[in-house]
């Protein structure tokens, strides 16, 4: 008989993987697919990168001599304790007002749970690092012996050493909560509709991505003049937002859509609550981003052709978003996949563009439908 896990925690943890395996033997096909799509991804990746291992691990490289290469195992060592403490405090976090939170269990059992878990996300990442160091090493003419050591040794370690670091202290009292923002829904707004409405303003969310809009100056060149400054800071500007419009869409529909899971709402119904909000905040700020690219220079076909791909970017995105209703952790891996499907047939098949883009906002609606 086997010996069943006594940590309510963990064995939460591993009943969710089962569902998860589940879940992928379910959908065997669908499943091997979105695997091949990804190690097709990763394989592009490494045929990318392979021209550049041997410069990055030769044995004559001034940071493969030991000090350097002590230093860089001791950043990498460090940048995988730092991440998986991220990882124990994050669950910290959610157990502190979770379903388990009111059973009598006691503490020390939840945080050695949280460091089992923390552990074996430094392991998995580890292993990845592992692979991918065996890989540069056989692509390398002349390996660097002492820096891959180094980094593997780095890699071993953290897994191993996230045990004795202490906890994070959380403070104690309420849990937090997200600030609610007010919001000005017009009068005469009424059922399903009132999702839609509820969505936050446009300057509320403005401060979310204004890190990604100052990022993006360092990338511009030193002889930018200043008179394109302001323009190029209104372009950046509205294509972070219409970023995280859909972003902020998605987090709300995914948690409206579980307080109404109990109720008899077709899916189109409720995804109909935001199609119009959604309509108006996107193609404004996709009109202000043509509009700034045209102010720089650009030809007006040039500027326009360029803010309708990112319409059409946005409204795949909110599509992937609906496909993936039931399973949001694969959200990422679909939009991956329209955007491979939709670069290669522009490398292949320009005239066929439409055709694919078409067929991939199909598929999309049909599987939110389900």
């Amino acid at each position: 008989m086997p010996i069943v896990n006594a940590n309510p925690d963990l064995l939460q943890s591993q009943f969710e993987w089962r569902n998860r395996i589940a879940g992928w033997r379910m959908r065997i096909d669908e499943s091997a697919f979105l695997m091949l799509a990804a190690l097709g991804f990763v394989g592009v990746g490494l045929w990318l990168v392979d021209p550049h291992w041997s410069r990055l691990l030769y044995a004559g490289a001034p940071w493969s001599q030991p000090l350097p290469a002590v230093l860089i195992g001791l950043g990498l060592a460090a940048a995988l304790l730092w991440r998986a403490q991220t990882r124990r405090a994050g669950l910290a976090r959610v157990q502190g007002d979770d379903w388990l939170a009111a059973q009598p269990i006691a503490p020390a059992a939840r945080r050695r749970a949280r460091t089992v878990r923390a552990a074996w996300t430094a392991a998995s990442s580890a292993l990845v690092l592992l692979c991918l160091l065996v890989w540069a090493s056989a692509r390398s003419s002349e390996p660097a012996p002492l820096l891959i050591g180094l980094l593997a040794s780095a890699a071993l370690s953290a897994p191993l050493l996230i045990g004795w670091l202490p906890e994070r202290r959380q403070v104690v009292g309420s849990p937090r909560r997200s600030l609610a923002v007010a919001v000005a829904i017009p009068v005469g707004t009424s059922g399903l509709a009132l999702l839609g409405a509820a969505l936050e303003p446009a300057l509320a969310r403005l401060p979310r991505g204004a890190s990604w809009t100052a990022g993006t100056f360092i990338l511009l060149p030193p002889s930018t003049p200043a008179i394109a400054i302001p323009a190029l800071m209104l372009l950046f500007t509205a294509t972070s937002m219409a970023i995280d419009l859909v972003a902020h869409w998605r987090a709300r529909f995914l948690a409206d859509q579980a307080w109404l899971a109990a109720q008899p709402l077709a899916p189109a119904r409720l995804f109909a609550a935001y199609r119009r909000p959604l309509l108006r905040r996107g193609s404004l700020l996709v009109l202000v981003a043509g509009a700034c690219l045209h102010l720089l220079g650009a030809p007006a076909l040039f500027a326009a052709t360029l803010a309708l791909a990112l319409w059409l970017a946005l409204a795949d995105g909110v599509l992937c978003g609906f496909a993936t209703r039931s399973t949001p952790n694969r959200y990422p891996l679909q939009c991956m996949l329209h955007g491979m499907l939709l670069l290669a047939t522009i490398q292949v098949l320009p005239p066929a563009l439409p055709l694919v883009y078409v067929a991939c906002a199909w598929q999309a609606w049909r599987r939110g439908l389900r």
